[in-house]
This record gives structure tokens, sequence and C-alpha cells, in this order.
């Protein structure tokens, strides 16, 4: 992951998501479902996760899933299905996840052109 933003004087990181690699910061085109690479969490810090769509022809949905190994995931119970709606954003915030590791999943519907912008800040 990619930090961009750090505050010493109040202790906000952010990062983008990334998918392969490749940072998911609002040039990220999305023609097809996408699932995030992994991040790890820190379990003393809160977070928030900014989720933004643009230059699309639709909504798009996005659940948050959480693992404690890497390897098996399950969606947040009140994270599931996020819908952002086109050409707009959607933040969630959360000061406890119980797993150790979290990706996204976005699934595009009928969407078939877009731009996604994914922001995590831990504070």
């Amino acid at each position: 992951m990619s930090v961009f933003y750090t505050s010493n004087s109040r202790t906000v990181v952010q990062y983008y998501f990334e998918e392969g690699g490749v940072n998911i910061d609002g040039t990220f085109s999305i023609t097809a479902n996408v699932q995030t690479d992994s991040v790890e969490v820190d379990h003393s810090k809160t977070f928030q996760i900014q989720l933004g769509l643009f230059d699309s022809d639709g909504d798009c949905t996005v659940t948050i899933q959480q693992s404690s190994d890497n390897q098996m995931w399950d969606d947040l119970m009140n994270a599931s299905g996020i819908i952002i709606p086109q050409n707009d954003s959607v933040t969630f915030e959360d000061h406890y996840f119980s797993g150790r590791y979290l990706r996204l999943k976005v699934d595009l519907g009928t969407l078939t052109v877009g731009k996604l912008k994914t922001i995590l800040t831990e504070k």
C-alpha cells in the first residue's frame, strides 16, 4: 500500500487500496469486478474507508471483508453490499474489526464504465 498522507500531530495515516499492486486512486478504471489486495490493520486504531465512483454510467456495490489469516475471508456484517451511487462517494468508519486483514470486493452490477477511488484512513 502506498502512504500518501501522514500527520504526526494527529497520528493520521492514509493509504490507497491496491489491486494487483496498482493504486485505486481515482484514475483506476473499473471494467470488471475488483477484489483489492489485502491490508494488515492495527487494532488500536479507528478506520475510515472512503469509496468514490467517478465518470460512471451507474452504481456499484462494495463489500468489506476481514480475515484472521489472510486466507479465509468473511464479510463484515454491517458492510456488505454498500451502494456507491453513480458519480458520488460513501464513507464507512469503524473502530473495531475482528480480523487482522481487510480487503474490498467491488461488484459492478450493470455498471460498464467508471473510475474508482478507495482510501483507508487509520487514526
